[in-house]
C-alpha cells in the first residue's frame, strides 16, 4: 500500500482502491460525482470529498510543485 501525501492514515492499495487505516483497515466506498469517482475523507477533523483519480496520482507521483497541475485519464474514460 502506498500512503497518500497530505492525507494521513489513507493509502492506495495494489488494486487502486482508497483504504483507511485510521480505525482498522477498510476500503472506502466510491461514489460517482459529476462523472468521476469520489470518496469522503476526514482530515484534521474536517470532512471532505476527494477525487479518486487525484488521490491515486498523489500516491504514485507525490505532491505537485505548484499545485496547478492536472491529472487526466489516458484512455479518456472517467470511470
Amino acid at each position: 500500500m502506498m500512503p497518500i501525501p497530505g492525507f494521513e492514515g489513507y493509502f492506495v492499495d495494489q488494486d487502486n482502491q482508497i483504504v483507511s487505516c485510521r480505525d482498522g483497515r477498510r476500503v472506502l466506498k466510491q461514489r460517482l460525482k459529476r462523472g468521476y469517482f469520489a470518496v469522503t475523507l476526514n482530515v484534521d477533523r474536517k470532512r471532505g470529498s476527494q477525487w479518486v483519480h487525484r488521490l491515486i496520482l498523489l500516491a504514485h507521483k507525490g505532491l505537485p510543485p505548484s499545485g496547478r497541475e492536472q491529472s487526466r485519464h489516458l484512455s479518456g474514460d472517467k470511470l
